[in-house]
């Protein structure tokens, strides 16, 4: 619900800021979708990570994954700051 709120904000405020974070989500999704495995893949399999250290945008993002069906989790990275990992829909 907060996801929600948020996206409908920020689209009415700066929706160029939401369309740049989507197109980087949907570019992701079809690399993988369409076979190119340009995408980095780990251990755990194909993933974007995004440094997104600013808790607002973490959460604009996390609500972009779930409405495109993308699961994403936050974590802290090598250098403390906390940033946003995406896995291909399954």
């Amino acid at each position: 619900v907060r996801a929600r709120a948020a996206l409908r904000s920020v689209a009415r405020r700066s929706p160029e800021r939401l369309e740049d974070l989507e197109a980087t989500l949907l570019e992701f999704a079809e690399a993988f979708a369409g076979g190119s495995h340009s995408v980095a893949v780990g251990a755990g399999g194909p993933e974007l990570v995004l440094p997104l250290t600013d808790g607002f945008q973490r959460l604009l993002a996390h609500g972009l994954c779930e409405f495109h069906g993308l699961p994403s989790t936050s974590r802290i990275a090598p250098d403390g700051q906390k940033e946003l990992v995406v896995r291909p829909p399954h």
